[in-house]
């Protein structure tokens, strides 16, 4: 644990460059401790802002921070957990899960296998919860084992990495074997909330947990964070919630599988005035042909997941003005490309996006978009400005 002295002066150096620090004699202090702390603070800033303010909250090592959830992903499931009288996080980790999960609980527990990392969540969780929150230095499946109570909600993210310390993402590769124990996980609860990796395969994952009624694909700053999965004993087709969390704006879509296989896609004969491409949470969701309907756009191909309109739609993800259709060659982009610089997007285009830039020697960067892709079976490519969101 960090003393109070390596506390009081990491936070009075928490600008500063932790390597630079490290360099230094600051005689009574525990340097590394000091530069784990900085580290933290300073990702905090970023990940979860509301704990920067706090000035004894203790940082783990990078790896436990890189895995920990971030501050808007737990409050997402906090948001759709509801209020809860009695839950637990089974995985505990460096606890950001279960310090904004218990903000909606009675009561709830905290469990976690790691010695170390269980000392420092105890500490954060007791500074920012009281006694709100217990917490268990344990294997989870045993704990719950002996649990005679019914919890109103459990939490489960297994580790997906292997004895190698190779990442994995399928359940029967994870640490704890979601698929070994759901038997006795969901005797033990009326709803239980799975953290899958982005890469997992959906339609299995439905029929491997059995008992799935929602799926929450969370995507943060155009990047697929989570995919979490809602278990309860009352089985329905499973809905699918695509939700997309910026800055200051969040855009979300639900839908059932057997609508969007039911749904028959609009294709564009020729491209519109704009050109659009779906937020990752929807890509992740599969969700190609309903689209068409919810923003009155067309898609350029069956396996081109790419809209367009001639009139601007508030469409959620990347929205882009079509400038011209040019051929990929340097004099026909030059007259585009007055610096030599371009941002090169490929989708279904038999070439990739870096294979293309290095081909047309395009330096990345500017204003200018070169989006190659397939319309109405045709190979082609069009010069694209990026329309703000906002």
């Amino acid at each position: 644990m960090v003393d109070a002295a390596t506390l009081t002066f990491a936070w009075e150096h928490r600008f500063d460059d932790a390597v630079s620090l490290m360099l230094q004699k600051h005689p009574g202090v525990n340097l590394p401790a000091a530069a784990q702390q900085i580290e933290g603070w300073q990702t905090a800033r970023i990940k979860w802002p509301s704990l920067a303010t706090e000035q004894h909250f203790l940082f783990p090592p990078r790896l436990n921070r890189e895995q920990a959830s971030s501050e808007a992903t737990a409050q997402y499931k906090a948001e759709i957990a509801g209020p809860i009288s009695l839950g637990a996080d089974l995985t505990g980790g460096m606890g950001i899960d279960s310090l904004f999960l218990s903000k909606q609980s009675n009561r709830f527990d905290y469990i976690e296998q790691n010695p170390a990392l269980y000392e420092i969540a105890k500490v954060n969780l007791h500074l920012l919860r009281g006694d709100r929150v217990s917490c268990h230095n344990t294997d989870c499946i045993q704990w719950l084992q002996q649990q005679n109570d019914r919890f109103d909600l459990l939490f489960i993210d297994p580790a997906r990495r292997d004895d190698a310390g190779r990442k994995v993402s399928a359940f029967e590769h994870c640490q704890p074997n979601l698929l070994q124990h759901l038997e006795l996980l969901m005797q033990h609860c009326d709803r239980m909330m799975v953290k899958a990796s982005p890469m997992i395969d959906l339609n299995l994952a439905i029929s491997q947990l059995q008992f799935v009624n929602q799926i929450h694909i969370v995507a943060v700053h155009g990047e697929c964070k989570e995919v979490l999965f809602m278990l309860s004993h009352n089985t329905v087709e499973p809905e699918i919630i695509c939700t997309h969390l910026m800055p200051n704006e969040r855009t979300q879509q639900k839908f059932l599988r057997s609508e969007e296989q039911l749904c028959t896609p609009i294709f564009a004969p020729q491209i519109g005035h704009y050109l659009y491409e779906p937020n990752p949470a929807l890509m992740k969701g599969g969700v190609f042909a309903l689209i068409c309907q919810w923003f009155e756009v067309m898609k350029l191909d069956r396996n081109t997941h790419l809209y367009t309109s001639d009139s601007l739609t508030p469409f959620p993800g990347r929205r882009f003005e079509v400038i011209a259709e040019v051929a990929l060659d340097r004099k026909a982009l030059s007259p585009f490309l007055p610096d030599g610089k371009a941002h090169v997007i490929a989708r279904n285009y038999p070439v990739a996006a870096d294979r293309l830039q290095q081909q047309l020697k395009i330096k990345e960067g500017g204003d200018c978009y070169i989006i190659a892709t397939t319309l109405a079976g045709r190979k082609t490519a069009y010069i694209c400005e990026s329309i703000p969101t906002n």
